[in-house]
C-alpha cells in the first residue's frame, strides 16, 4: 500500500498544479480525489481502456527507466477539428527510486491518434547513411 500512496500523492500534486497552470482554481474534497484515483486505477485493469499519464509514470517506475513521450499537442477529429489536449507528451522520470538503482538511457515513445509507438534509433552501418535508399559515398 505504501507504493500506491506515494503515487497517489504525486498524482494529486500534479493534477492540482496542472489545473492551476491553466488558471483553474478549484478545490476538491478528499472523497472526490479518492474517487478519481480509484477510476484511474480501474482503467489499468480494463482491456482496451484509454490510459492516463499516471500509467506512464508508473511504468517508468516498474522499468526503473526514464520514458520520453513525443506527441502531438492536440487530438483532432477526422475533419481536422481540435477536440482537446493529448497531455501525454513529456518526460516521465522514476523519481521514487534511488537514482543509482535506475537505468540512465531513456525509452522513447511516439504518441498519435490514440496509440503509442516505440521510437528507436537507426543503426549505423559504417557508411554514415542517413536515409533509406541513400548510396554510400566513398
Amino acid at each position: 500500500m505504501e507504493g500506491i500512496n506515494k503515487f497517489y500523492t504525486r498524482w494529486k500534486e500534479w493534477e492540482s498544479w496542472y489545473s492551476q497552470s491553466f488558471g483553474l482554481h478549484f478545490s476538491l474534497r478528499e472523497e472526490q480525489w479518492q474517487e478519481d484515483w480509484a477510476f484511474i486505477l480501474s482503467l489499468a485493469s480494463q482491456p482496451g481502456a484509454s490510459l492516463e499519464q499516471t500509467h506512464i509514470f508508473v511504468l517508468a517506475h516498474i522499468l526503473r527507466r526514464p520514458i520520453i513521450v513525443y506527441g502531438v499537442k492536440y487530438y483532432k477529429s477526422f475533419r481536422g477539428e481540435t477536440l482537446g489536449y493529448t497531455r501525454f507528451q513529456g518526460v516521465y522520470l522514476p523519481l521514487l527510486w534511488e537514482q543509482s538503482f535506475c537505468w540512465k538511457s531513456p525509452i522513447a515513445l511516439g504518441y498519435t491518434r490514440g496509440h503509442f509507438s516505440a521510437l528507436v534509433a537507426m543503426e549505423n552501418d559504417g557508411y554514415d547513411n542517413r536515409g533509406a535508399g541513400r548510396q554510400p559515398q566513398y
